[in-house]
């Protein structure tokens, strides 16, 4: 069994239990949609390819040694902020964000690189600065510059829902890793400011452009709609009374695998944004438990690496890879439910979407490799003592 059998069991059987429960649903969810395409499985032949190469990932992330991350921060940090840039240029705008690279049957989002780069640029910054941390300006303003440009890259696709996850997500991260509060303040502050500034000129060119118009409006009505959907159920606020009444409609163990009526063209994005309301009405309260412990058990097992890793590279690294995924999977079924404006964003490893997918995958390959160095350091520390 090699590395394998040290690994975290419990954060292993969570994750696939997710994606497994992923492939499920995609099938079923992705019925309603197949009139759109030339064949009525190839969303869900799509969603296996993903899932397969995703797989490969994962081991290959389990594979590298964790030091292997420290080594290429910079690097990575770098290649995300030049896809962040060239998307900009000759990215795909599938609806009103310019978010994506369209390479035929995948597609690429950038973004989502970047907050799997940002946790591991933060996490070797913070060890390397650490006796400066408190300088402003030697300390903290690189890693503030390098987030500033990330951040007005995503603003200026716009992609909001993406932009405040990886902004919570980076935030967070700076904490855990020691980062004084009066410092997140300030760049809080340079952020907002930052954002008020290109918002208003994104506003003011809208004329200009008619993508940034439509998603300007469409950030308004959802802003109007919330947060309560059903002020306007015909308009801005369908898509979450739709998902409120998929969920009402399951009870506690559902209408059956298979068998969701909101899917047949009355809950737009069923398969992807929306997909845990799918699960809610066909298996119920107790289907949606069971997804929620499971991200539950993600959390709790990547806390209990975090308190085990043995440096402070890997404890800070391990945090911002546990909330990639836990925070995506809180705002996903916020929205489901109507506590947060619908976002855009996936469930990690349900929903259909292959960058997000990747990401998540790599993150739990990393994850599950500190455990396994954990473990069998343990294991040899403890052989040693009884040699002796």
């Amino acid at each position: 069994m090699g590395p394998w059998r040290f690994a975290d069991r419990y954060l292993f059987i969570a994750t696939f239990f997710l994606l497994i429960t992923g492939i499920i649903f995609i099938l079923s969810a992705s019925s309603g949609q197949a009139t759109a395409y030339s064949w009525k499985y190839s969303i869900f032949i799509n969603h296996i390819i993903r899932v397969i190469i995703s797989v490969f990932f994962l081991l290959f992330a389990f594979i590298l040694p964790s030091s292997f991350w420290a080594k290429y921060a910079r690097a990575g940090i770098l290649i995300s902020i030049i896809l962040l840039f060239v998307v900009l240029i000759f990215g795909s705008a599938p609806r009103t964000s310019k978010s994506y690279f369209n390479l035929g049957f995948l597609s690429f989002q950038p973004v989502e690189l970047a907050k799997l780069a940002l946790v591991i640029y933060a996490s070797d910054a913070l060890v390397r600065k650490e006796d400066i941390l408190d300088d402003p300006v030697k300390g903290f303003t690189p890693r503030l510059i390098v987030f500033l440009i990330v951040f007005i890259f995503v603003l200026l696709q716009p992609d909001l829902g993406s932009l405040f996850a990886i902004t919570l997500i980076y935030f967070l991260t700076l904490f855990a890793g020691g980062v004084p509060v009066r410092h997140l303040l300030v760049t809080l502050f340079v952020l907002v400011s930052v954002g008020i500034i290109i918002g208003g000129i994104l506003f003011f060119s809208a004329k200009n452009s008619v993508r940034i118009t439509k998603y300007i409006s469409r950030i308004t009505d959802r802003i109007k709609a919330y947060p309560d959907p059903f002020v306007a159920p015909d308009s801005a606020g369908y898509q979450q009374c739709q998902s409120l009444i998929a969920l009402g409609s399951g009870g506690f163990f559902g209408v059956g695998i298979g068998n969701s009526r909101q899917k047949l063209d009355f809950l737009p994005d069923a398969h992807t944004d929306f997909i845990f309301s799918i699960i809610g009405e066909e298996t119920g309260f107790f289907g949606t438990l069971l997804v929620i412990l499971a991200f539950v058990v993600i959390l709790f097992r990547g806390f209990r690496i975090v308190i085990r890793a043995p440096d402070k590279f890997l404890k800070i690294m391990a945090f911002g890879l546990t909330i990639i995924i836990t925070i995506y999977a809180l705002i996903n079924v916020s929205v489901s439910v109507s506590l947060l404006p619908v976002t855009g964003l996936p469930l990690p490893f349900i929903s259909y979407g292959g960058t997000n997918l990747l990401i998540s995958m790599i993150s739990i390959g990393i994850l599950l490799r500190i455990s396994a160095e954990i473990e069998f350091d343990l294991i040899k520390s403890k052989n040693l003592k009884e040699n002796y």
